[in-house]
């Protein structure tokens, strides 16, 4: 494991918590779209929860990082920026239409589109489970 990739898979697991925290505060403000929200809430916390079990087989030496994928600064810097989002939603009431933007901006972001093509693995439940992972 190198300093590179070393913890990228749990940077990537927390940026996907933190996609997930926005939904769920747009959710609480847009309430006649609840369920819109709410569901994408729910697809990034399952994306985490793949990406921490994925890190395990990581750290168990079954799955390898792609290291020229992905900067970790960059994945970090995304994440700062989906803090940074959340703090002008809890601060601010937002049109429809300006979240909308941002959320089809994380979506189509390269670190969110892309994060899955880093991963190689040799166990089998490893490789169902990157077959499942969104490929928007």
């Amino acid at each position: 494991m190198s300093g590179q990739d070393q913890g990228i898979l749990e940077a990537l697991a927390l940026n996907e918590d933190k996609i997930s925290k926005l939904y769920e505060l747009y959710a609480g403000i847009y309430e006649k779209y609840y369920g819109f929200w709410y569901m994408l809430s729910s697809d990034e916390l399952s994306h985490a929860a793949w990406l921490r079990s994925l890190d395990r087989s990581y750290r168990n030496g079954t799955l390898v990082v792609n290291e020229k994928r992905f900067n970790i600064t960059a994945v970090k810097l995304f994440g700062d920026y989906l803090d940074q989002k959340a703090v002008e939603v809890q601060n601010n009431e937002l049109p429809m239409e300006k979240a909308l933007v941002i959320a089809l901006d994380i979506e189509n972001s390269l670190i969110e589109k892309s994060w899955f093509t880093m991963l190689e693995s040799a166990l089998t439940e490893d490789k169902l489970m990157l077959q499942r992972l969104p490929r928007h």
